[in-house]
This record gives C-alpha cells, sequence and structure tokens, in this order.
C-alpha cells in the first residue's frame, strides 16, 4: 500500500491540528524511555542490551515482519471508561462506539502507512480496528523508518537472533500516534505453560473400578467436566457464554482430538469457529496446550456454548500473538479470551510487548471483554529471582495461578494447596491498579484453580488419553467457569471481575477456597490473599448467587 508524499504531509499536518495524543510515553516510574534525537520521538521498543557477543549488523537482504501498535485517542475518557468497567458500574462500548470516540482515526493510520512506504517496507497490512499496522522490511527501510540497526548474533546452538540496538524513534509528527514496534526482537516470543505425561491404560482401569465407598483422598487426574463438579458449578445454568482460545499452528488433530473428547463426554455439538491470523502453519509441537484449552473449555461447559473461537496464529512471537488478541478484540464476538502463554517481563518490556498488549487489552475491557490468562509455571522465578510474566501481569487481565487438587477417590472436592509450579509475585513493569493493596506495582496472581500436573486434566492427544496440567489448565478452567456465572446472571456483569475479587472476596469467605499451605519457592501460602494462589479457587454456584444480588460487581 502506497500513498503519495503530498498526502503524508497533509495527514501529518491533519493528526497535528485535529488529534489530542500524550507527548510520550512512560515507565511506572514516570520516567520516559530513552533520549529522542532533533525532530524523532522515543517510542516503547527499547534498545536490547547485549554483552560479551560479537554482533554484526543484519544481511540487508533479510526481510523482518515488523507490528506497528497505535494509541488510543482520547485517553483521560477512556481510562474512565475501562475504570467503570473494572469496577462494575457503566456499560460496555459498541466496537461502533469504540471507533467514533477512541480508535486512532484514519488520518492517523495513512500518516504511519506512508511513513513505513516511504521507508522501503511493503505488504502493509492495517487491522481492522486500526489499532496495529504490520508491514516487510528489510535492514535498510528499519533504519529509515525507526533510527536503528538491526543486529545478529549466532547462538550456541546455531541460531541467529536479531535486534534493534537502539531505541526505536518515529517522526516527532508522529509522537503519540506510534506506542510500540514489535517484531524487532526476534529471540522474543511466548511460551506454553503446559505439563504433560500418558494415561496409562491400567490406570484408567484402576480409576474407573474404584468403589465410591471406599473414600481416600488422593491426588489424581480428572476428566474436564468433573471441575464443574469440583468447584461446585453443578446448580447452576449451563453456559451459553461466547469463549475464544490463542491457539497456533495446524489445528487438524486438535480438532478431531476435540471431537472424539466431546463424544466420551456425551457432548453431541459445539459451534467451533477457527479464525486463522496471518499465514497458516504446519507446526505441531504445541498440540497438546491448544488440546488442553479446547477440551476443558468444551469439557466444562458442555454443548451448550454458543461459539468456541479459535484464534490460530502462525507462531508464538510478540507480533503474532499481538495480531490475535487485536482480532479477538476487534471482531468483539466472543467476550472471553483464554491465554495460556507468557513471557519474561523483562524482555516484554524491551520490546514494546507490554506497550502493545496494553493498549489492545484496554480497548477490550472497555468492549466489555475478559482476558484468563495463565500466570506461569516456574513459582517465584520464572526468569531469575522474584520475577514473572508477562501478559499475566497486566492490569487488565484476570491472572490465574495454580493449585494441587486432592479429591476423595468418588470425586468430591477435599482440599487445595499451593501448587509448588504457580508463578507470582510483583511485577517490574507494571503500576498496581486502584483495587490492589500492599504494593506499588502490580501483584499476581488474583486467584488460582488446579494447576498441578499429579492433579491435572485428562485431554485427549491423537486419540489416547494424557494427563496434563500447568497454569495453561488454570488459565482455561477459569475462563470456563466464568463464562458459566455470566449466563446464570440477569444482569451483564463487569468485563474484568478482578476489581470485584478484591472488593468482596476478604469479607465473604463462602465465595472461595482459602488456600493457606504449600509454596512456590520464595513466597508461601497464608490465609487470604498470597502470591502462590492469589485469593485461591472461587466457590462457583456462591459466586454467582453473590454476584446477582450486589450491585457493582
Amino acid at each position: 500500500m502506497t500513498f503519495r508524499a503530498t498526502l503524508f504531509l497533509t495527514a501529518l499536518a491533519s493528526a497535528s491540528a485535529t488529534q489530542t495524543h500524550a507527548a510520550g510515553f512512560f515507565d511506572t516510574a514516570g520516567q520516559t524511555w530513552g533520549t529522542a534525537r532533533a525532530g524523532w520521538m522515543a517510542t516503547e521498543t527499547v534498545a536490547k542490551q547485549v554483552t560479551g557477543s560479537k554482533l554484526n549488523e543484519l544481511a540487508a537482504s533479510r526481510q523482518v515482519p515488523i507490528t506497528i501498535t497505535l494509541q488510543a485517542r482520547n485517553q483521560d475518557q477512556l481510562d474512565r471508561i475501562v475504570a467503570d468497567q473494572l469496577t462494575g458500574t457503566g456499560r460496555a462500548l459498541t466496537s461502533a462506539e469504540m471507533s467514533a470516540q477512541f480508535l486512532p482515526t484514519q488520518t492517523d493510520v495513512s500518516a504511519v502507512v506512508t511513513h513505513l512506504a516511504q521507508a522501503g517496507f511493503h505488504d502493509i497490512v492495517v487491522a481492522e480496528n486500526r489499532m496495529i499496522i504490520t508491514a516487510v522490511g528489510n535492514n535498510k527501510a528499519v533504519k529509515a523508518a525507526f533510527q536503528t540497526p538491526l543486529m545478529s548474533e549466532t547462538s550456541a546452538s546455531g541460531v541467529q537472533y536479531f535486534y534493534n540496538s537502539q531505541q526505536v524513534l518515529v517522526p516527532s509528527q508522529l509522537a503519540g500516534v506510534v506506542r510500540s514496534v514489535t517484531g524487532l526482537q526476534s529471540e522474543e516470543k511466548l511460551q506454553t505453560f503446559m505439563q504433560m505425561r500418558e494415561i496409562a491404560p491400567e490406570m484408567q482401569f484402576t480409576r474407573g473400578m474404584v468403589s465410591a465407598a471406599a473414600v481416600t483422598n488422593a491426588v489424581t487426574y480428572h476428566y474436564p467436566a468433573e471441575f464443574r463438579t469440583l468447584y461446585n458449578a453443578n446448580s447452576l445454568k449451563p453456559s451459553t457464554a461466547a469463549i475464544a482460545v490463542i491457539v497456533q499452528g495446524n489445528l487438524t488433530q486438535t480438532l478431531a482430538d476435540l471431537k472424539l473428547g466431546m463424544t466420551k463426554a456425551g457432548v453431541s455439538s459445539v459451534n467451533v469457529i477457527t479464525r486463522q491470523v496471518g499465514a497458516a502453519s504446519n507446526d505441531i509441537s504445541n498440540m497438546g496446550e491448544w488440546n488442553l484449552d479446547t477440551q476443558t473449555i468444551v469439557g466444562i461447559s458442555g454443548g451448550s456454548l454458543k461459539s468456541l473461537t479459535l484464534y490460530d496464529v502462525p507462531t508464538l512471537s510478540n507480533s503474532d500473538i499481538l495480531a490475535g488478541v487485536n482480532k479477538f478484540v476487534s471482531d468483539n464476538t466472543a467476550k472471553i479470551l483464554s491465554i495460556s502463554l507468557g513471557e519474561c517481563e523483562a524482555a516484554a518490556k524491551t520490546s514494546g510487548f507490554i506497550a502493545a498488549m496494553d493498549a489492545v487489552f484496554k480497548i477490550g475491557v472497555a468492549q466489555g471483554q475478559m482476558f484468563s490468562v495463565s500466570t506461569g509455571d516456574s513459582g517465584s522465578s520464572i526468569c531469575g529471582a522474584k520475577t514473572v510474566s508477562y501478559p499475566a501481569t497486566s492490569p487488565y487481565v484476570v491472572a490465574v495461578g495454580g493449585t494441587t487438587l486432592t479429591t476423595t477417590s468418588a470425586g468430591a472436592y477435599v482440599s487445595e494447596t499451593a501448587w509448588k509450579g504457580s508463578t507470582g509475585g510483583n511485577s517490574a513493569y507494571e503500576a498496581a491498579p486502584t483495587w490492589q493493596s500492599g504494593s506499588n506495582t502490580r501483584k499476581v496472581p488474583d486467584i488460582a484453580f488446579d494447576g498441578d500436573p499429579n492433579s491435572g486434566a485428562a485431554i485427549y492427544v491423537k486419540g489416547k488419553l494424557a494427563q496434563i496440567g500447568g497454569t495453561s489448565l488454570s488459565a482455561p478452567i477459569f475462563a470456563a467457569l466464568w463464562g458459566q456465572v455470566i449466563s446464570n446472571q440477569t444482569k451483564t456483569l463487569s468485563a474484568n471481575p478482578t476489581a470485584s475479587f478484591y472488593k468482596y472476596l476478604p469479607t465473604n469467605a463462602s465465595l472461595f477456597n482459602d488456600i493457606k499451605s504449600g509454596s512456590n519457592g520464595a513466597y508461601s501460602a497464608a490465609a487470604g490473599w498470597d502470591y502462590t494462589t492469589g485469593f485461591g479457587s472461587l466457590n462457583i454456584a456462591n459466586v454467582s448467587a453473590f454476584a446477582a444480588k450486589t450491585a457493582g460487581f
């Protein structure tokens, strides 16, 4: 897509004259990122610092796909609407209202597109909601557009990585229009949070033959539908929610296994929709993750779901995940998104991923959408001492940790302890939201559900049962159960219930299972909220009844 230079100048003048944008972007300490050159302004994509490596400039012929995230307009007003959504007041905006009042204008988009084209980028594509723009270009184009070269290094295993060696800048006329640029740091990508082992046939037989009278407490696997009973949701009517999942790669086997799991669970049909976001991929390396997500949600929800939408991206790179989440927000058809992924916060901050995703999450919350996100499986140190993962630390999501679930052999709930892998701690970058106290930065997790692989879910993978755990199980459990809560209301609940959890759970013990034992390394479970399981798991029927009679939940 190309535009004439005259249009570029006109667009920049128009944007400057008619739009109200922030002059720059700041971290939680209120400091700007980097020092901009004359005529250029800093974005939230900073230079990656590498020491002890011999660096070379990336070959001129190497083509690099990048994603630019734009800034929404009228931030103060948008923040008020988001705050109302988080505290259960006000109403969600429609897509049309969002476009008219807050999404980037076509003038802003045209200015950025023209800047990219003049720098030498091609295959420029604007997202439907105008929040992100993708393009492809070489190192020369990157330097012209963003004033930084791309440097490369080769790992010990022979893999070549590249990254921007200087702060990413844009022309000062685009200050407040461009928020961040992802795709310039190729090593940064998200990881799945699941652990899997095959269930031996004799284990299945033994489990099925245990007498209900011989009740002994056990840590064992659970079929997805059993979580509805274990978390006290059976008395509620079935879920009619529209739920979505971020997935990646070839889904042929995942869909076949989902159908098998549905048949075994007695579910006749579910409206499964696949949305391809970006190029199709044949990768099946993370199949177990997508099987876990889909079968858990359908197993808990049954066949009454309005829809299960799978947003399928090519890779787990920051840019591809951003595009998938933005597509969910832009479509605005499903209201709950489960994300069983994360990466080190420091990497997410440096690459501009935090800035980009938070901008998109904020739009989703204002539209009445909710994000259920796994916190990670590495305890209190996911990438260094006392570190946590993003996007779980975003203030616009529900951060879901993991527990070890103990049941009777008859399948009744006994207790939960903090699972040692449940990642929790303080964010190094995200400011504490108004509804959290005790820290200047965001604390995670908010709540927790079964995540220990030893008490994980029985999931079909390539036609055979596997036992899968991790907080990759915890997040879809909550997504499915919250869909059931929403389906049992005569009113519209908050798009993101986290603020309500912090307001009401501490004084209403019947709403949650308070987990007081177990550790994730640096932190131990205790009464009330803690860094291992947040407030613990929810008693779904009690939460649903309480929400129905409580204004602002």
